[in-house]
């Protein structure tokens, strides 16, 4: 199928999730401040260069469909949302 120009195929998308969702696992940090009434945050990375999923902004603000799936999931735990943008060699030095 095209969309918006770009030739996107159904299982290229699918197999994009599982990477999403396990950097989201591995790379999500809470945190919270002991002993003060803080908000808890929900931090997550990812590279800020991957268009549509992960952005910059005409605002410098990192945008896209992870950062919106990161967003959801700080609110449905209570949490407050912190993105950051990290070098891709940097989230995979993480993982390894």
């Amino acid at each position: 199928m095209k969309k918006g120009g770009l030739k996107v195929g159904k299982n290229k998308w699918l197999s994009l999730l599982p990477g999403f969702v396990f950097a989201l696992a591995i790379l999500a940090g809470c945190s919270s401040s002991g002993g003060t009434e803080q908000e808890p945050t929900f931090t997550y990375a990812m590279s800020g260069q991957y268009r549509p999923f992960n952005y910059f902004d005409e605002n410098n603000q990192l945008t896209g469909f992870d950062v919106e799936i990161g967003r959801a999931l700080a609110e449905k735990m209570g949490m407050k949302p912190v993105p950051i943008a990290t070098p891709w060699e940097g989230l995979y030095l993480t993982v390894k």
